[in-house]
């Protein structure tokens, strides 16, 4: 009998010892969030709390160097962090300020390199309202991690204060020994690995995610000089096309432009089919006008919606506004030396108004050479009185007589050629 428990108990063991020891060394999936938040930043955490759960990671090590960036972005951040089913490990390698502070607070733990700060998060502009729902956000988060919501709050209201890091009238940053006294932070860590030590999970191997090609190319596309360049080749491409009437293959790369800026703030969950209405809507009236209208009128409109499309896409907002008008300054630099090269249609002679005095119609200017015309003879085309238009060289050139007025249809002559004026006379018959 004694025996058969003995087996019993080691068989119960060897059939439990996989899952403990999985448990107790599963890996660390680690990430770093460095610059602006923003909603590639969502996008990337996003990802590597996915990563973390195919992988059953024991817990996400998440390193912070941020000064900030946009709140809506890091809220989503945050309610990642709060849903995680498993440990987050927050290391500020160096500042978690602003929206970052928010971040740093949803974490299981903290740890702050020597050096480095938390807090500053007070919101731009700072209005009574965006100040009470970041106040709120942070007051709720550190509370449900268990950590001090006076403090917390204290960083993005001034009017609060906390007396003694910071007196009333100015917001809450410390520092990381600050960030410890308060019981804000788990201790002080010179690396990711002390922080892990620090939380426990120093033999845990640490499993860093890699960007992939997707996350990448959305950083690249959802980049403001990126953009920019984009909505630059689209305009360079649609006026190219308004110009040779569809023949440039303008419009083909116009569309394969607004499908990448569209498309990639679609998967970022940051576009609607307004967007793309507006834009599309306005290459398709943009071709209608070159196809079949030829008025000019809804070739300017598409013009106009197209534009408005990527505004929208771009946030609508005051950056929004300026990337669109880089972009059209230099679509328009671009296009001005691209177009001399480019045969011009009938909507785009509309446009601009082509109608010259050119030689080639007839006309010439005074500034040539006159020395051509002198002793030549024509007739009055207008009426001279004393100056006036004349056929002279089957070419209507200005004339003026030497005092008198003379008839539409009058022969005359130029008798001198004097300061850049022809000087004509009545032929006597």
């Amino acid at each position: 009998m004694k025996h058969f428990f003995f087996c019993l108990v080691l068989f119960l063991c060897t059939l439990f010892a996989p899952s403990y020891s999985m448990n107790a060394q599963g890996e660390i999936i680690s990430a770093s969030v460095k610059g602006e938040i923003d909603r590639i930043s969502v996008f990337y955490v996003n990802q590597v709390f996915q990563e973390a759960e195919q992988q059953k990671a024991s817990a996400v090590l998440l390193s912070l160097d941020t000064p900030g960036g946009d709140a809506a972005a890091a809220m989503q951040i945050r309610d990642i962090l709060l849903e995680s089913p498993r440990p987050v490990i927050v290391y500020i390698s160096s500042r978690a300020w602003s929206a970052g502070a928010l971040i740093a607070l949803a974490g299981t733990e903290i740890y702050m390199a020597p050096g480095s700060s938390i807090g500053a998060a007070e919101p731009i502009p700072a209005t009574e309202k965006n100040i009470s729902a970041i106040r709120s956000e942070l007051r709720s988060t550190a509370e449900y991690r268990k950590r001090n919501g006076d403090l917390a709050a204290a960083m993005a209201d001034a009017s609060l204060g906390y007396s003694p890091y910071a007196e009333k009238g100015q917001i809450v940053t410390l520092t990381d020994r600050q960030a410890q006294e308060t019981g804000l932070s788990a201790g002080s860590a010179s690396t990711e690995r002390e922080a892990l030590s620090g939380a426990g999970l120093a033999d845990h191997p640490v499993v860093p995610v890699k960007d992939s090609f997707l996350l990448t190319a959305l950083r690249i596309l959802n980049h403001p000089v990126t953009e920019a360049v984009l909505a630059a080749v689209i305009l360079i491409a649609v006026l190219a096309e308004i110009k040779t009437a569809g023949f440039s293959g303008g419009g083909l790369l116009a569309v394969l432009a607004g499908i990448l800026l569209i498309g990639g703030q679609w998967y970022l969950g940051e576009s609607s089919m307004v967007e793309a209405v507006l834009y599309f809507g306005g290459m398709a009236l943009i071709f209608l006008d070159l196809l079949l209208l030829g008025t000019g009128v809804a070739a300017a409109a598409g013009v106009i919606a197209l534009a408005a499309g990527l505004y929208f896409t771009f946030g609508g907002n005051a950056s929004a506004l300026m990337i669109v008008s880089s972009g059209l300054l230099a679509g328009a630099v671009g296009f001005y030396f691209l177009a001399q090269y480019l045969p011009e249609s009938r909507i785009w002679k509309k446009i601009r108004l082509a109608d010259q005095l050119t030689s080639d119609r007839g006309y010439v200017s005074n500034a040539q050479d006159l020395s051509s015309y002198l002793q030549a003879e024509g007739y009055a085309r207008s009426v001279l009185r004393p100056a006036g238009t004349a056929v002279i060289h089957d070419r209507m050139v200005d004339v003026v007589t030497e005092g008198e007025f003379v008839n539409p249809g009058t022969p005359v002559k130029v008798v001198k050629i004097t300061g850049g004026h022809i000087v004509v006379r009545p032929i006597q018959k």
